[in-house]
């Protein structure tokens, strides 16, 4: 399926999700975009990219979201 940024962000940002990118590299975890850490830390960083950790400074990963082959979210188990 085909999302834009917005649907895309709006779906999957700050949850917890899984995700597999083009070169077979895969990660669990909180879904975050560089553009709030810059507005939130005040850092310089990649615009408009992503990256996977447990919070929104884990220094994890860029990718865009053309790098992802395949995206779900985690249910979380109570």
């Amino acid at each position: 399926m085909v999302y834009n940024r917005k649907e895309f962000e709006d779906r999957y940002l700050n949850k917890q999700v899984y995700v597999r990118l083009f070169d077979g590299y895969e990660c669990k975890g909180t879904l975050y975009s560089t553009n709030d850490l810059m507005k939130k830390t005040n850092r310089l960083d990649m615009k408009n990219y992503y990256y996977v950790g447990n919070d929104i400074r884990d220094n994890g990963l860029r990718f865009r979201k053309s790098h992802i082959t395949n995206i779900r979210i985690i249910e979380s188990q109570v």
